[in-house]
């Protein structure tokens, strides 16, 4: 019996903590609702207010806050679009630019292994359009200089780069990071004994530790400026 021991610990410890990891989730999922949907109906109760600029920005947030399986943020992104429209018929550049804008902020936020919202060719084109138009009529206003003819594909080349770090940088990181917080577990868990002497694997968890330090330093450092 006593031989079973170990064996019924470690199946009870990984259903705690499969359970544990459950909740954590449901918790995580649940808040991101919750936010999607405070953020949503505040949007709605600005723009009835006539407060449109504030309404824009709290259907962003909805949109950020996304959760797998939500309908809240592809509403605020609907919103959003319906803006869009009706800013691009009036000949409104300022209000169009700005949903374009914001639009984008939330694609990029929430892009990752699902990427629930993008911004395509097409949405680039015309935010660059609109920069350009901007520009353009700032121009004349003041008395400036016209405006240099590849002034558009300089916008376009600047909303087609990809700031964020390479993906294999993103792993290397997320790798020391796990690798390094699960060694210090099992460090504290396994590492010593009753009277707290180190234990024989306490030193192959400890080198783990240090691998997995190394590992999201050297990410670290490496992450583009």
């Amino acid at each position: 019996m006593s031989g079973d021991s170990p064996r019924v610990s470690s199946s009870h410890a990984a259903l705690w903590l499969g359970l544990s990891l459950t909740v954590m989730l449901g918790s995580l999922w649940l808040e991101s609702q919750r936010r999607s949907l405070r953020q949503f109906e505040r949007a709605q109760r600005s723009e009835r207010a006539g407060h449109i600029e504030l309404a824009l920005d709290q259907y962003q947030r909805a949109m950020r806050a996304y959760a797998p399986l939500s309908q809240t943020p592809h509403q605020a992104r609907a919103e959003l679009n319906r803006h869009l429209s009706e800013a691009l018929e009036r000949g409104d550049t300022e209000r169009a630019l700005g949903v374009l804008m914001r639009l984008r902020g939330a694609a990029w936020s929430t892009k990752g292994l699902t990427t629930p919202f993008s911004i395509d060719q097409a949405a680039r084109a015309q935010l660059a359009e609109l920069f350009t138009q901007r520009e353009r009529s700032h121009r004349q206003r003041s008395g400036e200089a016209p405006m240099s003819a590849e002034r558009y594909g300089d916008y376009l080349r600047a909303l087609e780069a990809d700031p964020r770090p390479p993906l294999s940088l993103s792993l290397l990181l997320a790798l020391g990071l796990g690798l390094s917080a699960l060694s210090a577990l099992l460090l504290i868990w396994r590492g010593f004994d009753a009277e707290l002497k180190p234990s024989p694997s306490a030193q192959r968890w400890a080198l783990s530790f240090v691998l997995g330090t190394c590992l999201w330093g050297a990410a670290l450092w490496m992450m583009p400026a």
